[in-house]
């Protein structure tokens, strides 16, 4: 989003995938984080493992996301913008993703069964909706 804001000469079309504009107290202290803080810590690669990430660049990674809110300069978006969330995302509840979507002029909003990492489930109607939309962009 903040590229998009910043350079919009080069965002052709934006997908956003399980993300919101700024966190709120209650996604910062969800059982997804503080599980994956956890499995970081433990195992040195998170929860399905396989991060080259040290923790504390992940323990960084969290403090920048809990500063970010960019929801004050969506209107700043101008390229076509597609959002897909799982239905039970905690960590990208409903209300946070409404406010990127009423943001952004043009928006188009997708709801998917599923958590934070639905595109893992339901990966053929993920795929399907991101080629269409890249498909529209010509």
């Amino acid at each position: 989003m903040d590229l998009a804001i910043r350079y919009p000469d080069m965002v052709k079309g934006l997908i956003l995938v399980s993300t919101s504009a700024r966190v709120n107290r209650e996604t910062r202290s969800s059982f997804g984080l503080r599980f994956g803080k956890l499995t970081k810590m433990i195992t040195g690669s998170g929860a399905f493992g396989g991060s080259p990430q040290p923790y504390h660049a992940f323990i960084h990674q969290l403090e920048a996301s809990a500063k970010f809110d960019c929801t004050d300069r969506l209107g700043g978006i101008g390229a076509p913008t597609l959002i897909l969330r799982g239905d039970r995302d905690t960590l990208a509840p409903r209300d946070l993703v409404e406010e990127i979507h009423s943001g952004i002029k043009g928006s188009r909003l997708l709801e998917f069964k599923g958590g934070h990492i639905f595109f893992l489930w339901e990966n053929e109607k993920f795929t399907e909706a991101v080629s269409e939309f890249l498909t529209g962009l010509g």
